[in-house]
């Protein structure tokens, strides 16, 4: 099985931890998108998102699998990876 799609390359989970980082950084009411849309989110109201961050989940656990066959079939190594942190838009 391969990637399906250029968007499964990235990483959802490491977009999260920046996201929170943030938000201990004090950074929780910076604006999201800010200069490439009209969209008035902050970090803070996506990380209370619930469903947000449900669909978040289950596109980093399908992001898994398909890494754990790529990672099988061509015999790389998880430390030869280059993870992209990737929060997709979407948000409600």
């Amino acid at each position: 099985m391969a990637i399906e799609t250029e968007e499964d390359r990235d990483d959802p989970r490491l977009a999260v931890d920046l996201l929170r980082k943030a938000t201990v950084d004090g950074h929780g009411d910076a604006f999201l998108y800010e200069g490439t849309s009209s969209e008035k989110v902050t970090v803070d109201a996506v990380l209370a998102d619930e469903k947000f961050m449900q669909g978040h989940e289950f596109v980093a656990e399908r992001i898994d699998g398909q890494v754990a066959t790529v990672l099988e079939e061509v015999g790389m190594r998880e430390d030869e990876l280059v993870r992209v942190p990737v929060l997709r838009r979407g948000y409600t």
